[in-house]
């Protein structure tokens, strides 16, 4: 499928979110602790990043042209907020049991493959293209900034 150059750098994010989604779906009782590690500083660095700014530019953007309770613009942040929410309970707790984490891998792919194949293909068929083109650049700047503050 081929994205709309604004979409592009989120498409890659999610490819690298669904490699460890793939890990974690087949974690054991011998990867649960690297695993864990892998999906916290996953969530600390690449995905903080990355749902930030799906909620202060996508998703804004879409509710400019559906309901702002679409069922796809509630999914996503009731998503983002139950992977956190594992993000923080595992970072200060034993690891999570192999159960937990396939559970967990199942979350993070169904919701990585519902942004692909739903929520971008809605936000592409409703923007306009200079709105489309303005997301780019507001994603562009975004990443560049992140990146300048990084340690």
């Amino acid at each position: 499928m081929t994205r709309h150059p604004a979409l592009v750098e989120l498409s890659r994010d999610h490819h690298h979110a669904l490699v460890l989604a793939a890990q974690m779906r087949r974690a054991d009782a011998s990867s649960a602790g690297g695993l864990t590690r892998a999906f916290v500083e996953f969530m600390n660095d690449a995905s903080a990043v990355h749902f930030a700014e799906e909620e202060r530019f996508l998703l804004p953007l879409l509710a400019n042209h559906v309901d702002a309770d679409h069922r796809l613009i509630v999914r996503t942040l009731l998503d983002h907020v139950r992977l956190r929410a594992l993000t923080t309970r595992w970072l200060t707790a034993t690891p999570p049991a192999p159960d937990e984490l396939r559970a967990a891998g199942e979350l993070l792919h169904d919701h990585v493959r519902m942004e692909e194949r739903e929520l971008f293909a809605l936000l592409e068929a409703c923007a306009t293209e200079v709105e489309l083109a303005r997301l780019g650049e507001q994603l562009r700047h975004a990443r560049q900034k992140a990146a300048s503050t990084a340690p």
